[in-house]
């Protein structure tokens, strides 16, 4: 009975030192899988600072080109307006160059017809400068 119980006693020493070891290579696997997720961990941070970089500079681009926008809607809205008084300014010379022809045709109509030489005229529109014509 005594070999029996030394037996038992052997057995359960030897389950024990099985169990203990057990635990500890589980304690292992568990300390490298931290390990490993401690890892993974941190290269996501840097994944997520990274992008929140790249976020923070897309938005400032985002701004920036949005200023320009602004800055060149307000010079085409001068140039436009600018385009506007030279259009008006181009009108108003060309009805004041017409009324001046035609005070100049009329003049020359006064002229008596014997006149001799010549005399300056104004050009018909679309000519660069005057030309002498002989008199009537």
């Amino acid at each position: 009975q005594q070999q029996v119980l030394g037996q038992q006693l052997q057995h359960e020493q030897e389950a024990q030192e099985l169990l203990q070891h057990n635990q500890c290579t589980a304690f292992q696997v568990l300390l490298m899988e931290h390990a490993h997720l401690e890892a993974e961990c941190e290269d996501l941070k840097s994944q997520v600072l990274a992008l929140s970089d790249e976020l923070n500079r897309s938005q400032q681009e985002t701004e920036a080109g949005s200023s320009a926008t602004q800055q060149l809607q307000q010079v085409l809205c001068a140039l436009d307006s600018s385009l506007n008084d030279l259009h008006a300014e181009h009108a108003a010379t060309k009805a004041a160059l017409a009324a001046a022809t035609a005070e100049n045709a009329h003049l020359m109509s006064l002229l008596p017809s014997k006149h001799e030489g010549s005399c300056m005229l104004l050009p018909p529109l679309g000519q660069p400068s005057a030309q002498p014509v002989a008199g009537k």
